[in-house]
């Protein structure tokens, strides 16, 4: 059985993988989540907050957990802390990314994007009092929530804060591909805001196993089962080669 640390993806908390969590928990898993900074419960202030911050946490809560051996979950926007926390941290043995940005030495996630995405993201920090990322409610349910129905939606949507503007220009320090530790890459085939196109060249650069499943861009909520049955298939095979 695995130990697993996860981190969610932008604008989201610790809350998005209780379903996941507590499926993984029940399968003999051990589980964790932590709120990045500026997220879920976490109060920081959101003008400031940098990547570097993100990864502090992260690595802060690696070290409390203590494990020896641990697998690294990400979504998303966290695809861009995945590669740097295996490198700093040798208990990470598993790197997982569900619909997650790759990012080589040197790039940011606002120098892979299109342009017009990056322009979008510029124009909306410049907009916000603290450097952020608004989203509102029909932009939530056709990028994030497509699969869920509208009560649901809205009871997500609720929880989600404004995602700090900072993160999304600062470049990553190492090339996941290059990591000699497992790489497993799963591309959310209804995903509204990676598009498939995306995702296949993200699997690709990461140069691990690559896995699909027929969900939207937030699988951990809108299908948890069919996520933690994912993990756990990816988990326990890789355990027992």
């Amino acid at each position: 059985m695995a130990n697993i640390l996860f981190i969610h993806g932008g604008a989201q908390g610790a809350w998005c993988w209780a379903q996941v969590s507590s499926a993984l928990s029940l399968l003999g898993h051990e589980c964790y989540s932590i709120d990045l900074p500026g997220h879920g419960e976490d109060n920081t202030p959101l003008a400031h907050i940098t990547r570097q911050d993100y990864l502090d946490a992260v690595s802060n809560a690696i070290k409390a957990l203590a494990w020896q051996e641990l697998t690294l979950i990400g979504h998303s926007n966290a695809g861009m802390l995945l590669g740097d926390l295996a490198k700093a941290h040798s208990q990470v043995t598993r790197l997982i990314y569900i619909a997650g940005f790759v990012l080589n030495q040197g790039e940011s996630i606002m120098d892979i994007i299109s342009p017009a995405h990056a322009q979008e993201y510029a124009q909306l920090a410049s907009q916000s009092v603290d450097n952020a990322l608004n989203i509102d409610h029909h932009y939530a349910h056709k990028y994030y929530f497509t699969d869920i129905n509208e009560t649901h939606a809205k009871l997500y949507f609720n929880k989600l804060t404004p995602e700090p503007f900072n993160p999304f220009l600062d470049p990553v320090q190492s090339t996941p591909a290059k990591l000699a530790i497992e790489k497993h890459y799963i591309i959310c085939e209804r995903d509204q805001r990676i598009s498939l196109e995306t995702a296949n060249l993200f699997a690709k650069k990461l140069k691990g196993s690559i896995d699909r499943l027929n969900v939207d861009h937030c699988a951990m909520l809108s299908n948890p089962s069919l996520l933690s049955e994912k993990l756990n298939a990816i988990i326990t095979s890789q355990a027992n080669a």
